[in-house]
Parts: structure tokens; sequence; C-alpha cells
């Protein structure tokens, strides 16, 4: 699985530094899919010697410990320590802060969410990465993703026979002369 997922986004970013990263996201969810802690593989992450952000996490993890949750201060903290791993979409930044989001929230997949959300920052992609590490995690605790946050949400094969049916078709390439 890690194998084909790194040849998968070999076809749209072959750059070669990129398969450590892309290895080690895909090392986790397989893991998590498969039954493994989250919090476990989210330190080991963190540990690795492709990102070696443990100790940069230490001290946020120390802080938010000590505050309720869900709590401002808490939060504050959390926006803290994503801004000094990486806010933007560098790899490295990015898979870091994932990583510490995981690991501060192995089981709590909706306070995981809003915290990314509210951590700003290039918060799309690595929410995206970082649901599916928390939806994993939850499906192997015994636990469902609330409804209110499936609610709504179509499936492309339900959208794509609606506009079938309602006789719209996807835009057409221009034609080259």
């Amino acid at each position: 699985a890690v194998t084909a997922a790194v040849e998968f986004v070999r076809l749209t970013h072959p750059h070669p530094q990129l398969d450590k990263y892309v290895s080690l996201y895909a090392e986790v969810l397989h893991s998590t899919l498969n039954g493994a802690c989250l919090r476990q593989q989210a330190e080991a992450a963190l540990r690795s010697p492709v990102l070696d952000t443990w100790q940069t996490c230490l001290p946020y993890m120390e802080r938010v410990a000590g505050f309720p949750k869900p709590s401002e201060e808490k939060l504050k903290v959390h926006q803290s320590a994503v801004a000094s791993l990486g806010l933007a979409c560098y790899t490295k930044g990015a898979l870091s802060s994932l990583f510490y989001l995981a690991h501060e929230y192995y089981d709590d997949f909706e306070g995981g969410v809003l915290t990314n959300t509210n951590c700003g920052g290039e918060n799309c992609n690595r929410g995206a990465a970082l649901g599916a590490l928390l939806g994993a995690a939850a499906a192997h605790q015994g636990r469902a993703i609330p409804q209110a946050w499936k609610h709504g949400l179509v499936g492309t094969h339900s959208l794509v026979t609606q506009l079938l049916e309602d006789g719209l078709s996807p835009p057409q390439p221009a034609q080259m002369d």
C-alpha cells in the first residue's frame, strides 16, 4: 500500500525528496487503518529521521496538558505549535503540524478537525490528511464520526448520475486547430 501511494504521488509530483514524506504518511495511515494506536504512530513519525521534530513538540504538549479540553488557552498553544512547526504547505512543516495534531487528538475526531481549522495556514490539505488519520483511529476505537459531520456529503457517483439525469454534461476540452 505504501509503495502504491508513493508511485501514485510521483505521477503528479515527481520530486525525489517527496518520497520519504509520502512513505511516512502512508505508513502511519496504513498502520492506523489496521488497528495501530494513532498516538504512538504520530509520536514515531515526529521522532523519525524524516521529521525529527519530537523535541520541538514536547514543550507545547506539556503546556496543553494543564488546560481543560477544549479551552481557548489550549487552542492558543496548539496555534503556536502549528505556527512553529509549519503553517504553510512546505512538506516537512505541514507533516510535522499534522502529526503533532494527530498525537494530541488521537481519540477526538471532532476536536482534532476543529483545532486544525482554527490553527489556520494550509489547514485544508492538512485537515484532509488529519481527518483520514483521526477517522481511521475512531473506527478502531469503536467510535463513529458524528453524523453532523457526514450530513450533506454526497458521493461522486450520485452527483454524476444526477448531472446525467438533468441533461447536464461536463465542460468539453477546447479543440486544437
